[in-house]
């Protein structure tokens, strides 16, 4: 556990100073470009991540899941370089159709759209994003935690400056987000190349192992990405592309409370895999509860710092037209909250190969996200937005884990989640009140009142069993 501590320091480091610097960007880029460009932006990346993702077929999971078969083996290289071909030429014959239609599909994502080849831009940024992510994969499996954040932040570094440098001095406006995406990509991909050094050898057997795993999982990822962008989808129908362009800024404040959960996951879900295929929730049936729990109370900790100081944040480093986007942030952070089981039960149902119950909750949860953003966006606009997004994740999460403890069951300690969770809730509700001025605490009071809530979430955490155990190791260590 002190090695998993380690690397947990070590990924949240790298979400911490991405994290940052993707706030600074943010900030910088709401001053050179407007909530019409930024939404225009929003709209075709999340058309252009829901065409890379299909062009995966899955892969990411089935090669994941394959990884662990052969770890320790010679067909290790053999795995990774047949996925990446696959996947490439998937995404070359994407690229091509693109090519052929792209005012179409400008016309119809947009019809004001002005940007040269933004479309084509933003593609080639993503695509070698997705092949980047075999990779990092790769790396985070074996364990190369230092070589992964090194490789990522030279990202993060490279995108804000060409962002920067194209925005402030060349006015590129916003194709300066495709170039500095497309850029950082390209300087990534080199550098993981570079790294791995093995020979490449392409595996048809290895190829279809993982397709058996991944295909099945094709339709989950239509459905699933889908629905993740559902609420931009229609706030761009129903709406503008400058409604898309706000709520982006809300929504990207409150992805790095899913940002610090996904570097969490870097550690903890290769493990929790390798427990899977050792049956030690059989064996010992508190071993992966008193593993998962403590990454747990760290993202909902996360969640509520986001939830309770939105307010503030955007008060000292955004202009005055975004203030009101804390109700967003909030609801959102209760979204991001409630993912973290929603991990965990995806990864026991690829376990047990019960891919097409994923699919089914996939299409269950895309159902009741259109209902639910049909009728609280044409009420509540943005906020309607983040809510209807909120209410499907809980949904479609609970049912994903009644399903999940059905075919691999897993003894969690329900008590200590719930009061968490009722902390936390609690916190986020208070926040909500008075950012809508249904409750007026002001000045030091309301200061006082949100850093009770944040120790007193430290204390109920403290309490858990799990934790006391990792401290006490830790400290003893040291």
């Amino acid at each position: 556990m002190i090695e998993s501590i380690k690397k947990t320091t070590l990924y949240l480091f790298q979400t911490a100073i991405s994290s940052i610097f993707g706030l600074v960007l943010l900030m910088f880029t709401t001053h050179y470009l407007t909530p019409d460009e930024l939404g225009q932006f929003a709209l075709i990346q999340v058309w252009i991540i829901f065409s890379t993702s299909l062009a995966n077929f899955g892969l990411k999971g089935g090669y994941e899941r394959t990884f662990f078969a052969y770890e320790k083996t010679d067909k290790s290289a053999q795995l990774l370089h047949s996925a990446l071909l696959f996947v490439a030429v998937n995404l070359i014959i994407i690229f091509g159709f693109l090519w052929i239609f792209e005012s179409d599909i400008e016309q119809l994502i947009s019809s004001d759209l002005s940007q040269s080849h933004l479309l084509l831009w933003i593609f080639l940024g993503i695509a070698l994003s997705e092949l980047s992510e075999y990779y990092l994969i790769f790396l985070k499996n074996t364990g190369l935690a230092n070589r992964y954040v090194q490789f990522t932040l030279i990202r993060t570094i490279a995108n804000f400056i060409v962002v920067i440098v194209l925005l402030h001095f060349a006015q590129l406006k916003v194709l300066s987000l495709a170039y500095g995406m497309l850029i950082s990509n390209i300087l990534l991909l080199l550098m993981l190349v570079y790294y791995q050094e093995s020979h490449f050898s392409f595996n048809k057997k290895l190829l279809r192992e993982m397709l058996k795993i991944s295909l099945p999982l094709t339709p989950r990822i239509f459905l699933g990405v889908l629905s993740s962008k559902l609420d931009k989808i229609m706030l761009g129908a129903v709406g503008s592309t400058a409604l898309v362009g706000v709520y982006h800024i809300g929504q990207s404040i409150a992805l790095v409370v899913f940002q610090v959960m996904v570097a969490l996951d870097k550690v903890f879900k290769p493990e929790f895999h390798r427990k899977l295929f050792a049956n030690k929730h059989q064996n010992n049936s508190s071993e992966i509860n008193d593993y998962i729990l403590p990454f747990f109370y760290l993202s909902i900790f996360v969640a509520l710092l986001f939830g309770l100081f939105s307010a503030d944040i955007l008060t000292i480093f955004f202009s005055d037209k975004y203030v009101n986007l804390s109700e967003v942030v909030i609801i959102l952070s209760i979204n991001y909250a409630v993912i973290f089981f929603g991990i965990i039960t995806g990864s026991q149902l690829i376990q047990a190969k019960k891919a097409l119950i994923i699919v089914y909750l996939a299409l269950f949860s895309l159902i009741i996200g259109i209902i639910l953003n049909a009728i609280f966006i044409s009420y509540w606009g943005i906020f309607g937005a983040a809510w209807a997004v909120t209410i499907t994740t809980a949904i479609s999460t609970i049912m994903g884990f009644l399903f999940a403890q059905k075919y691999i069951k897993i003894y969690w300690d329900l008590k200590s989640i719930f009061i968490a969770y009722a902390v936390y809730l609690f916190s986020m509700v208070f926040s909500l009140l008075n950012e809508m001025d249904v409750v007026n605490t002001n000045g030091y009071l309301l200061l006082f009142s949100k850093i009770f809530l944040v120790f007193m979430y430290i204390y109920v955490s403290s309490l858990n069993t799990a934790n006391r155990r990792i401290l006490l190791k830790f400290f003893k260590k040291n």
